[in-house]
């Protein structure tokens, strides 16, 4: 899109268009839901995820998603 001041249009790239509408659709989820990179780690979680573990997203972000498996369980990971 191109920046037209008389509808006050906002230039936003179209990856960047993605990532926010799946950012607001991933957070609109009703369950718990976290996306985490090749490397294990977390790069998103919704708004169930901080309720259900007590962390923040920023908390979480680049943590290892073992972070959330209990201690117990991890070594089966």
């Amino acid at each position: 899109m191109s920046l037209d001041r008389s509808e006050r249009r906002i230039k936003i790239s179209l990856p960047d268009w993605i990532e926010t509408n799946f950012r607001v659709l991933l957070d609109a989820a009703p369950d718990a839901m976290i996306i985490v990179n090749h490397a294990g780690e977390i790069s998103l979680a919704n708004s169930q995820v901080e309720k259900l573990f007590g962390y923040t997203r920023h908390e979480l972000r680049a943590q290892p998603v073992e972070i959330l498996i209990p201690a117990r369980f991890r070594a089966n990971h």
